[in-house]
């Protein structure tokens, strides 16, 4: 018989020991919360909870994805990568307050017991929540089941899934930064070092697309287009004449108005420049608006002759922006026109070759001064959104790219020499084999900017 003075302190052992296993588990927690891999977090709630799978559900186009799945997910019929229809899951009430982030008992609760995730696979006790970027975007959910119902599952338990949610929420959001900022980083090498090529060509295009960025993103803004909107015309803005990579100096330098079969060469620009960046890694979607920027609202322009709303709007705004530029610069052939000039004939030609929106926000832009400084420099506008979102190693970045404009150049150097018109000698024609070398150049180019943007040193 046990003496019944013994009693408390047993049962204040027993009160230690639990005590102790709660601080063990909160230790284990904490150590998890402080990992930086969503999968470790995942394992954790896995055994906290003590289910037999977890896992964050992932909403893609009507489906849940099943991701970083911990425990028998085989038992389950699930793997990394599955998906379901999410019209039929517990995690669909889940969000619309149908049922409860935590069902101890499935199989005793009315509202889950129908759902068809239910008929098909034995399970018990199930846990579901949101999962939340900072500004509000559901990535998904967070999840955990067991074959087997797990009545101690409670408050405390839902406290702590709260918790984690929202450690793992910042940890994927910040991994969609990072994979964000990668593909900047790779845009801002490539642009930059096409840029650059250009430039070691024809001076005048290089500063004129740089002078047509700092309006074509001021037109952007007054327009109201998003962050993300903007960049895209600036960056077709910076490279709308990248095709001139391929056009002879003869005609690029002209100091006189150029011939008719000159002219035909320079309007096959568009099209190899929508060549060259359909080729080049982290700028392919940029590729129709640079074929379209000398199309016409009226459909009078090249090459393929669109008109109205069927032109890419950052090709419309680029394309004012351009012609004003143009106007109030020297050429080889006339003197530069005064900027109340150009601004009028932009104006007159608003609704025939400018499309009207594009036209009148710059000429408010001209008026109100807007636009930024012009004279920024090709790698500043090139790496335009890459700050706001994570540092990168500068230094390897120049050094990259100045061994990818290197190569480019190289790659080029011949475009004179190849150019004739039926062997003339002229040098106002651009041969396929051309064009190859280009789209070759461009994708060695792309494959620098990867490994650039993969190559961040520790002081970076």
């Amino acid at each position: 018989m046990t003496d019944i003075a013994v009693v408390p302190e047993i049962r204040g052992d027993l009160a230690v020991r639990a005590a102790r296993d709660d601080l063990e588990d909160l230790v284990s927690l904490r150590e998890a919360a402080e990992t930086s891999n969503v999968g470790r977090a995942v394992e954790a709630v896995r055994e906290f909870l003590g289910m037999e799978i977890a896992y964050t559900g992932e909403i893609v186009d009507g489906k849940q994805v099943f991701r970083h799945l911990r425990g028998d997910g085989a038992s389950f019929g699930v793997d990394n990568g599955t998906e379901i229809d999410f019209e039929d899951t517990y995690c669909k009430r889940v969000l619309s307050g149908r049922l409860p982030n935590l069902i101890p008992d499935l199989r005793a609760d009315d509202r889950a017991s129908a759902l068809k995730v239910l008929t098909s696979v034995e399970v018990g006790a199930y846990a579901s929540v949101p999962l939340r970027f900072s500004d509000g975007r559901l990535f998904g959910t967070l999840c955990a089941a067991s074959r087997v119902a797990q009545p101690s599952l409670g408050y405390r338990e839902l406290q702590f899934l709260h918790v984690f949610a929202r450690l793992i929420s910042d940890q994927l959001e910040r991994e969609v930064l990072e994979r964000r900022t990668h593909k900047l980083e790779m845009q801002a090498a490539t642009a930059e070092a096409l840029v650059a090529a250009v430039e070691a060509r024809d001076s005048y295009t290089g500063e004129h697309s740089r002078d047509v960025v700092a309006h074509a993103g001021a037109v952007a803004r007054r327009l109201g287009l998003k962050e993300a909107e903007i960049l895209d015309v600036e960056r077709v803005a910076l490279l709308h004449d990248i095709g001139k990579i391929a056009v002879p100096d003869a005609i690029l330098g002209k100091p006189a108005p150029l011939s008719d079969e000159e002219w035909e060469v320079m309007r096959g620009h568009p099209a190899l420049g929508e060549r060259l960046i359909c080729a080049t890694p982290g700028l392919a979607h940029l590729a129709p608006a640079i074929r379209a920027e000398h199309e016409r609202w009226d459909g009078q322009g090249y090459p393929d002759g669109l008109r109205g709303d069927q032109i890419p709007l950052a090709s419309r705004i680029t394309m004012v922006c351009d012609a004003y530029h143009a106007m109030i610069s020297d050429r080889p052939y006339r003197a530069a026109r005064a900027p109340e000039v150009a601004r009028a004939e932009i104006a007159a030609n608003a609704g025939s070759q400018f499309c009207p929106a594009s036209a009148r926000a710059l000429l408010e832009v001209i008026d109100c001064g807007d636009a930024i400084d012009s004279r920024i420099s090709s790698s500043q506008i090139a790496g335009a959104g890459v700050a706001e979102h994570g540092p990168m190693n500068r230094q390897a970045l120049y050094r990259r790219v100045s061994e990818a404009r290197t190569e480019l150049l190289e790659l080029i150097g011949s475009i004179d020499a190849a150019g004739h018109v039926g062997g003339n000698g002229d040098g106002v024609a651009i041969h396929d084999e051309l064009g190859d070398d280009l789209l070759l150049a461009a994708n060695r180019l792309g494959r620098v900017a990867v490994n650039l943007s993969s190559d961040r040193s520790p002081d970076a």
